[in-house]
C-alpha cells in the first residue's frame, strides 16, 4: 500500500512589489474612501471608522494626520482670529490716525499754497493796474522821457501802499435776510480782536487724541490750562508785528487771554478802514438788529498778515435771534419734561458729591438770565429732589435784563437733571451796551481761555449755533483750535 504523502501547508501567496503611490491615486483613493465610508455610516459612524478603508491605503495614515490638522485649525480659525485682531486693533487705529493726520496736513499745505499763489496773482494784478493808470497820467506830458524815471519814483513812494493789499480772510457771502443799510459813522467805535497765529497745533492735536481715546495709556490726562497756553502761545516777533502795527495808528492792544493769542484794541470806524484798507458798512436785519461790518474783505500788511489767523468783527455776520412764536402752554405737557420725569427717563439716581463739581450754560444774543424765574421753576417741579446748588453764578457781559427762554430752559433743565451741583451762567450778548459790535461766540472762547483750572466748569452745554458758511475758512480752522484747547 502506499504511503500517502503528509499533506503539504498551503504555500503563501507571493508576495508582489508595492507599486509607487503618485499624488493623484493617493487623491483618488482619499474621496474614494470618503464618499464609500459615508455612504454606508451615515452621520452617526465615530471619526476613528469614517475612512477605514483609507487607512489601509499606503499613505492613509500621513493623509489623515493632515486631515486631522485640518479640522482643527478650521475649528479653531474663529477663535485665533478674533485674538489676532484684538491684538492688532488699537496698532490698527493708531496707524489710520497717523495716516490721516499726514492727509490733513498734506491737504492744508496745498491749501495754503494755493492761497499764497492767489494772494500773489491779486496783488500782481494791482500792480499793473497802478501801473497802467500812471502811464497813462504822464502820458500827455510834454517831456516824455521823465515818464519812465517818474513812475519808477512813484512806484517806490507807492511801495507801502501795495504791500498793504494782502488779503488775510476770504470773505463768506453775506446771509440774504441782510441788508447793506449805507456807510458806518466814521466816528463810531469798533473793538478790534486779533487772532495770532499760534505755534504746536501738531502737537496739541497729537495731545487731544492722546488724552481723548480711551485705549490710549494718556486717556483721561489732561494737560493744565497753564501748560496749554504755554504751548500754543504766538511767536514774540509776531506779537511785536502787531502791536507795533496798532501803534502807529495811535492804538495800544490787551491781551483778551493769557498767553496773548488773542489782542484787543478799540478804535474809531476811521481808524479801522484807515488799517484794515476796508469799508465798514451798515447791515440791517428784517428783525430791526443792526451790527457794523466789512463785507468786501480786508487787508493788512504782509508783515502782520503773517502773524494773525483773522480780525475781528470784519467778514463773520452772526446769528439772530427771531422772536419766539406766541403758543399757549399744555400743561399736559409739564410733568413729561419734568426733572424728575428726565431723571427717570435716563436713569439718573444719584446726585452730586464732590464739592469741586461745577457746570454751566452759555447764552447769547439777548438771552438774559432771571433768579427769580429759576427759582419758581425748581419750587414747582423739584419737591423731593436737589435741584441745583443754590443761586449759579453769573458770568459774561450780559447775565441781567429780561429772561431769554432758550437760556432760562437751559439752566432749568441742567440743574434739574444733575442735582445738588454747582451752576454758572455765562452770558454774552453781542450787542452789549459797551460794546455793541463784538462777536458772541468769540468772546466766550477768550473768556473761557482766560479763566484757571480751579474755577472753569468742567462741562458746559450750549445751544447756539450758526451757519458753517458765515465764517471763513480760515476763522472757522482757529475756532477748531480754541475747542481743542479746552479738551486737552
Amino acid at each position: 500500500m502506499a504511503e500517502e504523502e503528509p499533506p503539504q501547508s498551503p504555500q503563501a501567496p507571493e508576495e508582489k512589489a508595492e507599486a509607487p503611490v503618485d499624488d493623484e491615486s493617493a487623491s483618488r483613493t482619499f474621496f474614494t474612501g470618503i464618499d464609500a465610508e459615508a455612504g454606508k455610516k451615515g452621520k452617526g459612524a465615530k471619526d476613528k471608522n469614517r475612512f477605514r478603508n483609507l487607512e489601509a491605503t499606503p499613505a492613509g495614515t500621513k493623509i489623515m494626520e493632515h486631515f486631522g490638522d485640518l479640522t482643527n485649525l478650521a475649528n479653531s480659525l474663529d477663535v485665533r482670529m478674533e485674538a489676532l485682531l484684538r491684538e492688532h486693533e488699537q496698532d490698527f487705529f493708531l496707524a489710520y490716525k497717523t495716516h490721516m493726520y499726514t492727509v490733513q496736513k498734506e491737504i492744508k499745505a496745498l491749501r495754503h499754497k494755493a492761497e499764497q499763489e492767489e494772494a500773489k496773482t491779486r496783488e500782481d494784478t494791482k500792480i499793473k493796474a497802478l501801473e497802467g493808470e500812471l502811464v497813462r497820467k504822464y502820458w500827455g506830458r510834454r517831456h516824455f522821457t521823465v515818464v519812465i524815471p517818474c513812475t519808477a519814483r512813484l512806484l517806490v513812494a507807492l511801495s507801502p501802499v501795495l504791500a498793504a493789499s494782502v488779503s488775510v480772510e476770504k470773505p463768506p457771502p453775506v446771509p440774504a435776510a441782510w441788508e447793506v443799510a449805507g456807510r458806518a459813522d466814521p466816528a463810531e467805535q469798533l473793538e478790534l480782536t486779533f487772532a495770532l497765529r499760534q505755534q504746536n497745533l501738531d502737537k496739541l492735536d497729537e495731545v487731544f487724541w492722546r488724552v481723548s481715546t480711551p485705549s490710549s495709556s494718556d486717556y483721561g490726562q489732561h494737560w493744565s490750562n497753564e501748560a496749554v497756553n504755554r504751548l500754543t502761545a504766538p511767536r514774540s516777533e509776531h506779537v511785536a508785528a502787531v502791536r507795533d502795527f496798532l501803534r502807529r495808528f495811535g492804538a495800544e492792544a490787551a491781551p483778551a487771554t493769557p498767553n496773548g493769542d488773542f489782542l484787543v484794541a478799540t478804535v474809531t470806524v476811521e481808524v479801522a478802514e484807515k488799517m484794515l484798507n476796508a469799508s465798514y458798512m451798515r447791515l440791517a436785519h428784517g428783525s430791526g438788529q443792526t451790527l457794523l461790518r466789512a463785507p468786501g474783505g480786508y487787508e493788512l500788511p504782509p508783515e502782520v498778515a503773517a502773524a494773525v489767523d483773522f480780525v475781528a468783527p470784519t467778514v463773520h455776520v452772526p446769528g439772530v435771534r427771531r422772536p419766539p412764536l406766541e403758543a399757549k402752554p399744555d400743561p399736559t405737557l409739564f410733568d413729561s419734561n419734568s426733572p424728575k420725569h428726565l431723571r427717570s427717563l435716563y436713569n439718573v439716581d444719584a446726585e452730586g458729591k464732590a464739592a469741586s463739581n461745577r457746570m454751566a450754560v452759555t447764552a447769547f444774543l439777548e438771552q438774559g438770565y432771571s433768579e427769580r424765574s429759576l427759582e419758581a421753576f425748581w419750587k414747582l417741579f423739584c419737591g423731593g429732589i436737589t435741584c441745583g446748588k443754590g443761586a449759579p453764578k453769573l458770568v459774561g457781559d450780559y447775565v441781567a435784563g429780561s429772561a431769554g427762554v432758550e437760556s432760562m430752559l437751559d439752566i432749568e433743565t441742567i440743574t434739574g437733571v444733575a442735582g445738588n451741583v454747582e451752576a454758572e451762567f455765562w452770558g454774552f450778548s453781542g450787542r452789549s451796551k459797551d460794546n455793541p459790535k463784538n462777536e458772541p461766540f468769540l468772546k466766550w472762547l477768550t473768556t473761557l481761555s482766560s479763566t484757571g483750572d480751579k474755577d472753569v466748569p468742567k462741562v458746559f452745554s450750549t445751544s447756539y449755533g450758526e451757519d458753517e458758511g458765515s465764517w471763513s475758512y480760515e476763522a472757522a480752522q482757529r475756532l477748531n483750535v480754541e475747542f481743542q484747547k479746552e479738551r486737552c
